[in-house]
């Protein structure tokens, strides 16, 4: 292999290398984006799981003291 063989290689090489880390750049990006709508999607869904129990606690309030709102006697 002559040097100028050796520098096409290496150029070639660096060229796909390149190509690689931009792929690799951009699948990274994608999966940081995905994974932050997947925590805002899990935060909204925490949020309205509160939401169900708070309810179900005051329903069970009321049940439990014979179906009278709080401070009702």
């Amino acid at each position: 292999m002559n040097i100028d063989e050796r520098l096409e290689f290496l150029r070639q090489s660096t060229e796909s290398l390149h190509a690689s880390c931009q792929e690799l750049h951009a699948t990274v990006t994608r999966q940081a984006e995905e994974a932050q709508e997947e925590r805002e999607e899990a935060k909204r869904q925490r949020e309205r799981d509160r939401k169900y129990i708070d309810l179900i606690a005051d329903v069970l309030k009321q049940w439990a003291n014979g179906g009278e709102k709080d401070g009702e006697a």
